[in-house]
């Protein structure tokens, strides 16, 4: 991703959000809200997309359209054996 899609725009296919950035932030969040790992922290470039997408979106909708999966990712992290790697 970095190295093909995030090389000479700010978002995945333009200089402004798209479907294709709604539609990738989600899969790249579903890690990180559903099983506390965060799969982008090797990868700045994914970082900083992400904070804009989000940023654009706005946090609060952000965080409230994906209430449900962090909510039931918490539980099953707090009933496994599972140990975050934010």
């Amino acid at each position: 991703m970095e190295n093909v899609f995030l090389q000479e725009t700010p978002f995945i296919y333009s200089d402004h959000l798209t479907i294709a950035d709604l539609f990738g932030i989600c899969e790249l969040m579903q890690p990180k809200m559903g099983l506390q790992f965060d799969c982008t922290r090797d990868y700045p470039k994914i970082q900083a997309w992400s904070e804009r997408v989000i940023n654009d979106i706005g946090k609060d909708l952000f965080e409230e359209a994906h209430k449900f999966i962090t909510q039931a990712g918490n539980r099953f992290v707090q009933m496994s054996d599972i140990r975050p790697k934010l």
